[in-house]
């Protein structure tokens, strides 16, 4: 039902358009319209020809390029700045008349309109840059209006191909730069890397010696200390004979306990203690 509601509610809008049609013709000039009624068109594609001159068009969408079935198509006087690309989907134009607008340019899909035959571009800021006024020329009869077609969609065709040329190149200039930029960053990357790892190996280094210098230390300490015993045993050998003899009586020592331990019991370390030292120690 909703489907339904709402095909009802479009249907006067479409209906009252069919008041103004004759034939293949549709003329909505001078009705203070805004927009162009592209669904309506679509939805009666029995009308070729459509006339939206005279109306406050300020803007036009890109649907336009739906109404391919269109053969001709008045926009004069509105006001609109631009066309958009999609003109150039609208194949089956013939004639075209955009007079009286704020146009200083054209898309460049126009080069696409094959069959047009009939353009007038006058009353229009058109850029010189773009096409020149005898390219467009004051369309002031139907031989002007012919002739500028041609010459508009030629020059228009022109500008098309340098532009994709350019695009091209520059689109290539984009990828050497990227690539350029690509090389610029796996280098620094890479020597990024290799400063990391410089850094890595100092401190390695740094690290070892260190403990290299560590241990040297630790044994010219021991070297000292041998040779003050040493000398110690050379200046006084009395001592240095006590000296041994107490350190071999606490192994000794030692040595029972432990076997005492093994053995476990005080004869058995009575009776070692009387191997060592004699009956004496009994």
């Amino acid at each position: 039902m909703g489907g339904k509601s709402k095909s009802r509610a479009k249907e006067p809008k479409l209906e009252s358009l069919k008041e103004y049609a004759d034939g293949s013709e549709l003329d909505l000039s001078f009705q203070d319209r805004s927009e162009i009624p592209v669904r309506e068109l679509l939805a009666s594609p029995q009308w070729t020809r459509v006339n939206l001159s005279g109306n406050k068009i300020t803007k036009i969408s890109a649907d336009l390029g739906s109404l391919t079935h269109l053969v001709e198509l008045n926009l004069g006087k509105n006001g609109f700045k631009e066309i958009p690309d999609t003109l150039g989907e609208l194949i089956r134009l013939k004639k075209f008349d955009v007079r009286g607008n704020r146009l200083s340019k054209l898309p460049y899909t126009l080069a696409k309109l094959q069959n047009l035959r009939w353009l007038d571009l006058s009353e229009n800021p058109i850029n010189e840059g773009f096409l020149s006024r005898q390219t467009v020329g004051p369309c002031a009869s139907e031989e002007d209006c012919r002739a500028c077609a041609k010459q508009v969609r030629e020059r228009v065709a022109e500008l098309w191909k340098k532009k994709l040329k350019n695009d091209e190149r520059l689109e290539r200039k984009r990828e050497r730069e990227a690539a350029a930029q690509a090389l610029i960053d796996k280098e620094r990357k890479a020597e990024e890397k290799q400063r990391r790892r410089k850094e890595w190996l100092a401190k390695q280094q740094m690290a070892t010696g260190d403990t290299d210098e560590r241990r040297a230390s630790e044994s010219a300490g021991d070297t000292r200390a041998q040779a003050a015993k040493a000398a110690a045993e050379d200046s006084n050998p009395e001592a240095a004979q006590v000296g041994r003899f107490v350190s071999a009586t606490r192994a000794g020592v030692f040595l029972v306990v432990a076997l005492a331990l093994a053995f476990g019991s005080r004869n058995g370390m009575d009776a070692i203690l009387a191997l060592i030292f004699g009956s004496r120690a009994v």
